[in-house]
């Protein structure tokens, strides 16, 4: 059976001066009614103990929220969240890299320090400097995305035609193609 996906619960569809049910409750948030069981055994109050159970607008909203608010974690400046330990842990230094930076965001990635997982934090471009401070950040290069200077050395029918300064005769000898001039070494 597959496990029903999380999601977060809109408190605005509650009325702050109205009064609700176990069915209205489950009906306005779109939530099943055993849901409201497992709410009042962590600290919803209803209005009263008798039966029906009714609960106030203004409770619900201060018990979403305060149970939304608890699952938040909010990192520092020198923080990652780890997905691995669910809390925010600092980085391995040396281990965060900037990667695929755009115009107005960039992505770091880091090593955690207890786990050893990697962590990701979106930043805009503007922290980067502040992030920099924190941490020994490298720029990481994308050596699929770079170019040879000319292309024509990954096909083996277009050999290109290299001097050979030292040999004069001609011979079968097949070209030597990674000559370090090539490549700029």
């Amino acid at each position: 059976m597959r496990k029903p996906k999380k999601r977060k619960i809109n408190p605005a569809r509650i009325r702050q001066n109205r009064c609700y049910d176990r069915r209205d409750v489950a009906r306005a948030l779109a939530i099943h009614k055993n849901t409201i069981s497992h709410w009042i055994r962590e600290g919803l109050r209803p209005l009263d103990n008798q039966r029906p159970e009714l609960f106030h607008g203004s409770e619900l909203v201060r018990f979403i929220k305060l149970r939304q608010q608890k699952n938040k974690s909010v990192c520092g400046d020198n923080e990652m969240f780890c997905l691995k330990c669910r809390t925010p842990r600092v980085a391995i230094i040396g281990s965060v890299a900037i990667v695929k930076p755009n115009e107005k965001t960039a992505n770091l990635v880091a090593k955690c320090c207890v786990c050893s997982a990697t962590m990701n934090r979106r930043i805009s471009r503007k922290k980067i400097e502040l992030f920099e401070k924190s941490f020994d950040i490298k720029k990481r290069q994308f050596s699929h995305l770079i170019e040879p200077r000319d292309s024509r050395l990954n096909c083996a029918n277009s050999l290109p035609n290299l001097p050979n300064s030292k040999t004069t005769k001609t011979t079968t000898e097949k070209p030597n193609i990674l000559q370090p001039d090539l490549f700029g070494n």
